[in-house]
């Protein structure tokens, strides 16, 4: 008796069939991961937001409540994210032009990057941002793709997560600027 195969195909083919789709769906995940999307947050989240508690890489630990009067964007990233790497630039013209109204917090969420990493990361670089850790609030925030920012009001009100950029420097400079535009002390 013969022995069938799955829908008559090789062992040679279905290997082949099964690399492909793995490859596509990694594909579709980075894409979906790297795609600008805004996550809507439930109050649950937005509570941990505000209270969450940020280890600084010497050692610290601050909360929102310290840039109260600010905008604060939580950009989660970390060394090995092509957008991420992209998008910081961006951020650090924000923070000079805007030193007096907003604030940068970038958040590793603790993935792949250690406090190490980072702190070679930021003396590199030298962005005028505060790096942070936050893997619980990544966790509470069920964060599966990063960049993922949360934009917090000077007040310190939750606006918004958004994912993703859109890739265009200049027109994620106008998204941001708009947010900080809006919700700063000092208009």
């Amino acid at each position: 008796m013969n022995k069938i195969s799955t829908f008559g195909k090789s062992s040679k083919t279905m290997k082949i069939m099964q690399y492909v789709s793995t490859l596509l769906l990694a594909v579709l995940f980075t894409v979906s991961a790297c795609a600008q999307g805004q996550p809507q947050l439930t109050d649950a989240q937005k509570t941990a937001i505000q209270q969450a508690k940020f280890k600084t890489l010497d050692g610290k630990t601050v909360t929102l409540a310290d840039y109260k009067g600010k905008v604060v964007i939580l950009d989660f990233w970390e060394t090995w994210c092509g957008p991420c790497l992209k998008f910081m630039p961006t951020l650090d013209k924000l923070a000079n032009d805007y030193v007096d109204d907003f604030v940068v917090l970038a958040v590793s969420p603790g993935w792949d990057d250690s406090v190490d990493d980072v702190k070679a990361f930021s003396k590199e670089k030298g962005y005028f941002f505060t790096h942070v850790f936050a893997p619980e609030l990544a966790k509470d925030l069920r964060i599966m793709g990063i960049p993922y920012k949360v934009y917090v009001a000077a007040d310190g009100t939750v606006i918004k997560a958004q994912m993703g950029i859109t890739g265009n420097p200049d027109v994620d400079y106008a998204e941001v600027e708009k947010v900080i535009k809006a919700y700063k002390v000092s208009k």
